[in-house]
């Protein structure tokens, strides 16, 4: 750590050989103050003492007077333990400069506060031993080559030594960080070794570079190489701000303002990109927690609606199965009995048959709808002569379905608005219509699958259909959402037709087989 920090002091040193004097520059406040926030609090003690004696020492050796070099010590000791103090307070660890936050508050407090402290800490004691200096002109130089220090060599080290987010990661990672390097040092060389004022602009290009595809450890590398390369050509008397002023001293201290502001922009870049980088993988991660809780909760509800299935077909659709048996074994032995048909306990017997056919008709549709896959597998002419017989059981109609066996030529998206379209026309027949017996009739000419539900009821005029009835206009959407057309046909007094006409599908998948310990498999008709 001392051995750093001398080597800072001592760059400032080899400026003040030069036509230049003041502080314009100094790298060992970025070394000190990284130090303090990269180490726990009880090494902070060490990390001073290290700092003040270096500072100290090195004063002594390049011939500043007691005073000063006590001064200067005691001024680049203070600076960065203010600086490191405020930035842990707020951030309450080491920054991650490529967040807003912790890059705010490095700048205020490390790079502005710190220094600040500092300047007027080393202003004061060279107002001592020298009476009738300017103090507000060493104020404002040690503070901005302080504050650069921080914002050059400290932003490095801390990027370098904590965890930094790459907004993007490029491929050919090498190849670009090299040309990357290439790039910075022409652009550098070319914007401070010549001395049109445009040309200043070129160091941005390199900086906004770094800082969009090698993020917060880019753009302070980047800074770092144009800071140094500016900081020689300019106290060599090179470029812009070597002739800006007369008084060379001021041309080094503007450059440190446009250091500075550049290396800031970089930096605040480097974190903006960070900080949304790091929103979209948020978002990425809670589209798929999202997407595999739906999966979790599917498979949940699969798996209960599999189980409730096959527990009412082994126990209650087995019941029901037998006692439509043990009722009609009954009435074989009460023909035999010689008991008249209608007698009192020939029609109880006749009528618990029916009630127990229509219950298990009623259970074996439930079945049904409850297993996953289950149109899929036995097909729609299958699934709705199910329903018919449960409808048919439940309520006074009569429902026949006719159709072919072979599985349509139709998608299982197509299939099911289908099957919920034609269940959607039996209920409201059911329901409004009055009708005795509901004729459906599913065909297929290669093309087209043809599904036509006929009823004898009282009918209705489709184009005054009362308020809040909704079956037409669901059946409607229905149709839409597979590209079919559905007509519907009725008079009052004549009943209903419905047709609905849905085009064949390209490739039909085969269903697969079912399975006795798969979802949705393993229950026989």
């Amino acid at each position: 750590m001392a051995a750093a920090h001398a080597a800072g002091t001592a760059v400032v040193y080899q400026f003040n050989h030069l036509t230049s004097a003041g502080e314009v520059f100094f790298p060992a406040a970025g070394v000190t103050v990284a130090a303090l926030l990269l180490v726990p609090r009880r090494w902070w003690p060490v990390v001073l003492t290290a700092t003040f004696a270096s500072e100290l020492i090195a004063d002594l050796i390049l011939g500043e007077v007691a005073a000063t070099a006590i001064g200067s010590a005691l001024a680049n000791t203070a600076e960065p333990a203010l600086g490191a103090a405020l930035v842990l307070r707020v951030t309450g660890g080491c920054p991650q400069l490529s967040r807003r936050q912790n890059l705010a508050a490095f700048v205020l407090g490390a790079a502005a506060a710190g220094p600040a402290l500092g300047a007027l800490i080393g202003a004061a004691a060279t107002r001592f031993t020298h009476p009738h200096g300017p103090f507000h002109i060493v104020f404002a130089r040690w503070w901005t080559g302080d504050a650069l220090g921080v914002l050059i060599v400290g932003s490095v080290i801390l990027a370098w030594f904590t965890h930094d987010v790459r907004a993007i990661r490029p491929r050919y990672a090498a190849f670009e960080g090299g040309l990357l390097a290439v790039m910075t040092c022409l652009v550098t060389w070319l914007v401070f070794w010549r001395w049109h004022p445009a040309l200043a602009y070129l160091a941005l290009v390199p900086l906004g570079w770094a800082a969009i595809r090698f993020g917060t450890r880019g753009a302070t590398a980047a800074g770092a190489v144009i800071a140094v390369l500016a900081e020689w050509a300019t106290g060599t008397g090179h470029g812009l701000f070597a002739v800006i002023s007369r008084d060379h001293d001021q041309g080094l201290w503007y450059l440190q303002l446009f250091l500075a502001v550049a290396m800031l922009g970089g930096l605040m870049m480097a974190a903006a990109i960070a900080e949304m980088s790091r929103a979209e993988a948020a978002l990425r991660a809670s589209e798929t927690a999202e997407r595999d809780a739906r999966l979790e909760a599917q498979q949940a509800h699969t798996a209960e609606r599999t189980r409730l299935a096959r527990e009412l077909h082994d126990s209650v659709s087995q019941a029901l199965f037998s006692m439509t048996m043990h009722a009609s074994t009954a009435q074989l032995a009460m023909e035999k009995a010689g008991l008249v048909a209608d007698s009192p306990a020939a029609r109880a017997v006749g009528r618990l048959r029916t009630l127990t056919a229509g219950a298990l008709a009623e259970m074996r549709a439930l079945i049904f709808e409850l297993r996953p896959g289950a149109l899929a597998e036995e097909g729609l002419v299958s699934a709705l002569g199910r329903q018919a017989a449960a409808i048919s059981a439940r309520e006074d109609v009569q429902i026949t379905v006719n159709g072919p066996e072979q599985r349509l030529p139709v998608d299982l998206t197509a299939e099911e608005h289908c099957y919920r379209l034609v269940l959607e026309a039996w209920h409201n027949t059911v329901k409004h219509a009055g009708a005795t017996a509901i004729i459906t009739t599913i065909a297929s000419d290669g093309a087209a699958v043809t599904v036509r539900v006929t009823d004898d009821g009282r009918g209705f005029d489709p184009a005054a259909v009362p308020p809040g009835h909704l079956g037409l206009r669901t059946m409607r959407e229905r149709a839409a959402a597979i590209g079919a057309t559905l007509d519907v046909t009725s008079a009052p007094g004549q009943g209903a037709t419905i047709v609905l006409r849905v085009p064949a599908a390209q490739a039909v998948p085969e269903p697969a087989a079912p399975s006795a310990t798969g979802p949705g498999g393993g229950f026989p008709a």
